[in-house]
């Protein structure tokens, strides 16, 4: 997504998707994480300042609740309180 400029802005746990494939010989397990609902994804032109205040407030980076510039790295917050939440169970903040 990133690597062609889309930003989500909206990840959260019900916007994920994961499909367990085990093996012919069921020795192994292949996991595939698929992301949904791209209603707020939006094209980033890095030569504009994106400041639109939107999704789930649980999940958002603090520059996007201030309303302040951000970029594609709001989405790696949103992953780093998803990881939060699968190993601990409950939000971080």
């Amino acid at each position: 997504m990133h690597t062609t400029n889309i930003v989500h802005r909206d990840l959260k746990l019900e916007n994920l998707m994961v499909q367990l494939i085990k093996s012919p010989d069921k020795k192994s397990i292949e996991i595939i994480v698929k992301v949904t609902d791209f209603g707020f994804a939006v094209r980033m032109d890095p030569t504009k300042d994106e400041r639109t205040s939107l999704g789930s407030p649980h999940y958002t980076a603090p520059e996007v609740i201030y309303g302040l510039k951000y970029d594609a790295r709001c989405d790696v917050w949103s992953l780093g309180i998803i990881a939060y939440m699968i190993l601990c169970g409950r939000y971080p903040f």
